[in-house]
């Protein structure tokens, strides 16, 4: 495989040069996505070397071409079968991610794939064992985040009392887009993919001990229930439409600090609370967390798809998400599929 690497000559003055031999990439799909990938690929030394859509005249196409001049297009079948390809990130909508998903594991390179296979390659996934799932990798890009790693810092070094995950997303919207899809399937792609991923990743395997469904004057509402961590630590889970509070993920830990992670660039650290005496425009006592501590993190997309790019080319995964953890995030949602109706008025 090939490398990137820098040759450093000392001639009274410190000079370099890049090394001939680069790590070529190429991009399934042209989309703005796909775009920010060329860029991660750029940024970390690659070079987009091709890159195939369903139409090389089309916009989406037309602007990659512009702004990678020297990526060339190709159609599918030459793409997948192009020696020169070191790596490949695909961009395809999820459909089309399962329709060409053999293929993708069948042209020998390692994959990132930008959305997890999910609708019919989860059995395929099951026939192959863990050295050929490690070598690809799912775009689940918030692990790399500054707060999500001081957090993941922080449960090594304390196990929580309990946690809590909270989601706010329609899942009903999958059905414009993928009518054939369930409630549940919607869980592999959408922005709740991405805190759901993230639980697995900070807590270890979860296994779903119980999951009920809600609805609310005969439309689909949501789930709630409770994970269970390796460690023993209960998760409680809500993921419901349009839910008017912060979402995240929040731990509460025996030394009485509570980690919010809300949302994943934010994380605030509170110890006890204020107490607010009445007032005359507020004539009640209240009580407010005691923030102790917080920060932030870009909210672009670019710092972690760079990092997990960075992972990626140099398949020395530390923090990136393979295709075997995504064979344990599949069994989450298994889990949440295993449900109890429950109805509201």
């Amino acid at each position: 495989m090939p490398s990137i690497c820098r040759i450093f000559l000392d001639d009274n003055e410190s000079i370099f040069r890049e090394a001939v031999e680069m790590i070529k990439v190429g991009l399934l799909g042209s989309s703005a996505i796909a775009r920010e990938h060329a860029r991660a690929v750029e940024v970390n030394g690659g070079v987009v070397h091709a890159f195939s859509s369903k139409s090389e005249s089309s916009l989406n196409s037309r602007e990659m071409s512009r702004v990678f001049p020297n990526a060339q297009y190709k159609p599918i079948g030459e793409f997948l079968q192009d020696a020169g390809l070191d790596f490949i990130v695909s961009c395809l909508p999820v459909d089309l991610t399962d329709l060409y998903f053999e293929e993708l594991l069948s042209c020998g390179k390692p994959i990132l794939f930008e959305k997890p296979p999910f609708i019919s390659s989860p059995a395929r996934l099951c026939e192959l064992n863990g050295s050929s799932l490690d070598q690809h990798w799912v775009g689940f890009n918030k692990r790399f985040f500054s707060t999500v790693q001081k957090l993941k810092e922080k449960l090594s070094e304390e196990v929580p009392l309990y946690a809590e995950l909270i989601i706010s997303e329609n899942l009903t919207a999958a059905w414009e887009k993928y009518p054939a899809l369930s409630y549940t399937d919607y869980l592999y792609f959408s922005s709740s993919s991405h805190l759901l991923d993230l639980c697995q990743y900070l807590f270890g395997r979860l296994t779903v001990k119980r999951s009920e469904q809600i609805f609310n004057n005969g439309g689909h509402l949501g789930f709630f229930g409770e994970f269970r961590s390796d460690h023993g630590v209960p998760i409680a889970f809500n993921i419901i439409a349009n839910n008017p509070v912060s979402i995240g993920i929040s731990c509460i830990f025996p030394s009485g600090e509570r980690w919010v992670l809300s949302p994943m660039e934010s994380l605030s650290i509170f110890l006890g609370y204020d107490v607010i005496q009445p007032t005359s425009s507020v004539p009640y006592k209240r009580y407010t967390p005691k923030l102790i501590s917080s920060e932030a993190v870009d909210s672009g997309i670019a710092p972690g798809l760079e990092a997990q790019m960075a992972e990626f080319l140099s398949q020395r995964r530390v923090v990136g998400s393979s295709l075997q953890e995504f064979k344990y995030f599949s069994e989450i949602v298994k889990g949440v599929k295993n449900i109890n109706a429950k109805s509201s008025s």
